[in-house]
């Protein structure tokens, strides 16, 4: 709804969000290594492949509803960019993932949803940043690895 208001009123959102797609290439080929792997872009969704600590390979999806000026939307979901259980890392105490539902850190829209004590400040849910911090947790101690790997619930 916001991004048709925008678009409406002659503000570029798409061009908001290529600019961010050229930044998180050029941040995947300062840091990324073979870790990071490139995004892919499917209309306002972006794929990036991110390797964990335990050498396991995860798709995060992003959902930019309008480009830096509200959160992303972020998910995991299969090599074939369904959602999937599978896809999930499992979750453990003290991290972000509440799988399959939802990443819980900032600056995904899913954690403001949940935390409505917490203020998004624009521009605060690059893609670079976005990245960076799933990229993060999942090399951080208290990421356990895969959901399929450690049984479900």
């Amino acid at each position: 709804m916001i991004g048709r208001v925008l678009r409406a009123l002659g503000v570029d959102t798409m061009s908001e969000l290529d600019a961010g797609l050229r930044d998180l290439r050029e941040f995947i080929l300062e840091v990324g290594g073979d870790r990071i792997g490139a995004p892919c872009r499917d209309g306002d969704r972006v794929y990036v492949p991110l390797v964990a600590r335990d050498g396991e390979r995860y798709v995060l999806r992003i959902e930019p509803t309008v480009y830096l000026l509200e959160p992303p939307g972020c998910t995991f979901v299969d090599e074939q960019y369904q959602p999937s259980v599978e896809a999930w890392p499992y979750p453990s105490p003290g991290g972000p993932f509440r799988s399959p539902s939802f990443i819980c850190t900032p600056p995904t829209a899913e954690f403001y949803a949940h935390h409505p004590e917490r203020t998004y400040r624009s521009g605060e849910g690059s893609l670079v940043h976005t990245v960076a911090t799933v990229f993060a947790a999942l090399h951080a101690p208290e990421y356990v690895g895969r959901w399929s790997r450690r049984g479900r619930r």
